[in-house]
């Protein structure tokens, strides 16, 4: 026996097997046709040899591959199923080959009174999505208003509030997950300023779940502090990064702005304008939103940002920054879209009124 053999033979043994699966294997074993007349007899021994094999299995890929990718197979779909919705249902949408849309599996799990098990993210070089599933102690009753009283995403293996990334972030309860114990499944969107790459190690912490954590009267349901660490890997095609006429210009505040990037992807828009005909103190103090507004092909138009408050925008959520650079001052603004869109059917952006973007074909 060489020393994957042992290896494996020897994980199989403390292996959990997952809540449920015993059940699950009940039912697709009783399913099977019998192939002899002694089936019934060995039932108990064929079951008990299924599980070990299915452990010693598990091992193995965890030794070969880590992670797995989940993309748009059929077996990825069902396992979903079975503890709760994938990002791309939460999108309103099964995985589509025309945004290239995918996800990655992470499955890691931190323990004590809350066990929070990552499932899966789906990010581009701005935006990150994460589907998380919270277990919680049996007096916990789980509903939308049950939310933690802190919550993000910062840079490093472990949590540090220096390197916090900054943005307009959310986590909405989608529901209690079926066969798992006082489980609830949410979604955590950040949609960052910041630059993030493959590779970047990141963690998500978590701070006091909480009852109305936003009220005038927060009720603490656990208290405790909760990391998971993962790597940034993007899982959309690679963002376009449109080229801009260096004369591009739009007025705002009675001033004038020049665009200076924009880069688009399947999961939102960023904008960077230079600002420096704008004293500091007077960006500081100022509504800096922007009138901008992407045209589809098909005629549609989607709002990304208005200063009307009687006009939602068409996003799931945006952030504006101010970086200092060169002796210069850039604003960029972030956007993220409500569900995946089509690069390649974004034909023009207007900001205040002037078209800055068109797509190449």
């Amino acid at each position: 026996m060489d020393e994957l053999d042992i290896r494996i033979k020897e994980l199989s043994k403390s292996f959990r097997i997952p809540d449920g699966f015993d059940e699950r294997i009940d039912s697709l074993l009783d399913a099977l046709p019998p192939r002899s007349e002694n089936v019934a007899k060995n039932n108990a021994h064929g079951r008990n040899r299924f599980r070990m094999l299915y452990a010693a299995a598990a091992c193995f890929l965890v030794l070969c591959i880590g992670t797995v990718i989940i993309g748009n197979t059929e077996a990825g779909a069902k396992f979903f199923q079975i503890i709760g919705l994938k990002i791309s249902e939460f999108f309103g949408s099964a995985p589509d080959e025309d945004t290239g849309v995918g996800t990655k599996q992470v499955n890691r799990i931190t323990r004590g009174d809350i066990t929070i098990r990552m499932q899966e993210f789906t990010m581009d070089k701005n935006t990150i999505y994460l589907n998380l599933l919270v277990s919680a102690p049996k007096e916990v009753t789980f509903t939308e208003k049950v939310d933690f009283d802190y919550f993000g995403i910062c840079r490093g293996k472990t949590y540090d509030p220096e390197q916090l990334l900054g943005g307009a972030r959310s986590m909405k309860y989608l529901g209690m997950v079926a066969g798992k114990e006082n489980t609830a499944q949410y979604i955590l969107n950040l949609s960052t300023n910041e630059v993030i790459r493959d590779g970047d190690p990141l963690v998500v912490f978590f701070d006091d779940l909480t009852l109305d954590p936003n009220s005038d009267a927060p009720q603490a349901l656990v208290e405790g502090h909760w990391e998971l660490p993962f790597t940034a890997e993007g899982t959309v095609p690679a963002e376009t990064a449109v080229p801009v006429d260096e004369e591009t210009t739009y007025p705002i505040l009675g001033k004038t702005a020049t665009v200076k990037d924009i880069d688009v992807s399947p999961l939102g828009i960023t904008i960077v304008s230079d600002m420096s005909e704008f004293p500091e103190d007077e960006l500081g103090v100022s509504d800096t939103r922007i009138e901008a507004v992407l045209h589809m092909a098909d005629g549609s138009e989607r709002i990304l940002s208005t200063r009307r408050d009687d006009i939602t925008p068409d996003v799931e959520s945006g952030s504006i920054a101010t970086e200092n650079k060169d002796d210069k001052v850039y604003m960029t603004y972030t956007f993220t879209f409500e569900k995946p869109v089509k690069t390649a059917d974004m034909r023009s952006l207007t900001i205040e009124g002037v078209e800055v973007l068109i797509p190449q074909e």
